[in-house]
């Protein structure tokens, strides 16, 4: 765990979070999905796909 942490601490990748809890960057109102599910690791500059999702 401690090894994952200092990863996202020196990375520049964009990083959203996803699950049911209010919190997350894109939020999913479904029972079967956890309050923190998963992350999702931008490696391209091109966010445009993005907008849709986080809107």
């Amino acid at each position: 765990m401690q090894f994952e942490r200092l990863i996202e601490d020196l990375s520049q990748l964009t990083v959203y979070t996803i699950g049911r809890s209010g919190d997350n960057a894109i939020v999913i109102t479904n029972g079967r999905i956890s309050g923190k599910h998963a992350r999702l690791i931008v490696c391209t500059p091109d966010t445009t796909w993005a907008a849709p999702i986080l809107s």
